[in-house]
């Protein structure tokens, strides 16, 4: 696998920063994959979405190559269901 670009959080469904607080949300949640997620995976992009209430999803994606293949792979290689609560993530995945 080649890592194409480096990771990418701006590509958000999300507002980065929390109205009325001075929370970074893209910041902690890139924090929380690092600390979940290899350093050393393929990733290109994380991205995130409120789902409900303080709880988002997050997805981590990757791009592969194959000699066999004409156009590279894409996918989720984590997912997670998280909580934001007095300014940390509570991982609330199954």
């Amino acid at each position: 696998m080649i890592l194409d670009k480096p990771v990418d959080v701006s590509d958000t469904f999300a507002e980065g920063i929390i109205e009325d607080t001075d929370i970074d949300l893209t910041k902690l949640v890139e924090e929380f994959v690092n600390s979940n997620i290899p350093e050393d995976s393929a990733r290109i992009k994380i991205q995130y979405s409120n789902v409900f209430g303080e709880c988002y999803r997050v997805n981590v994606w990757t791009k592969t190559f194959a000699v066999d293949r004409v156009v590279p792979g894409f996918s989720i290689i984590a997912s997670f269901l998280i909580e934001l609560k007095d300014g940390k993530i509570l991982n609330r995945t199954v």
